[in-house]
């Protein structure tokens, strides 16, 4: 089987998600963790950890504020391109709302439930935070602060103090 997927061109790999293609992102759906029994365990994570069957070091977990804001701000049910490149949301309440209900319940899923588990048995060695930050500019009347805000991978910037991301990156910051 490796042999073969290895032979695969990268469309042949990509076709096998063409149902699976979240709006006009061109993200994915693949699977969260392949717990493989080695590096990660098998079973439930959230299990493992509340059960201590974990290498008990510091642990942080984390998720910005904002964090579904980057999927949301490429699906035309929410954001319209005006002449192809100037993003307007299309409705700013429900945008809002649907952010802020889908970036609570990842972090709940992702960071808090985990944390909370694994603190049981840990003690306080397991940190959780939250990267907030909303400070993009307007550009072109797209107000990038309300469009994105603390988005998905925003943060890495802040941690890494590399600012270079190309045109698109150099928008933001």
């Amino acid at each position: 089987v490796a042999e073969w997927l290895r032979g695969l061109s990268v469309d042949q790999l990509f076709a096998a998600y063409a149902d699976g293609m979240w709006g006009s992102s061109g993200m994915i759906s693949v699977p969260r963790m392949f717990a493989e029994g080695h590096v990660l365990p098998e079973g439930d994570m959230h299990d493992r950890f509340a059960a201590g069957d974990h290498h008990q070091v510091p642990l942080i977990l984390g998720a910005n504020r904002d964090e579904q804001k980057l999927f949301l701000y490429s699906d035309p049910e929410h954001v319209r391109q005006w002449l192809g490149f100037l993003p307007r949301l299309r409705d700013p309440e429900r945008y809002e709302v649907v952010a802020g209900i889908m970036s609570r319940a990842w972090r709940a899923n992702s960071v808090d439930e985990l944390a909370l588990r694994t603190r049981r048995v840990q003690g306080p060695s397991v940190f959780a935070y939250r990267f907030d930050w909303d400070e993009e500019p307007t550009v072109l009347g797209a107000d990038l602060s309300k469009m994105l805000g603390a988005a998905h991978a925003l943060e890495i910037p802040f941690v890494f103090g590399h600012w270079k991301l190309g045109a698109q990156g150099d928008r933001l910051f």
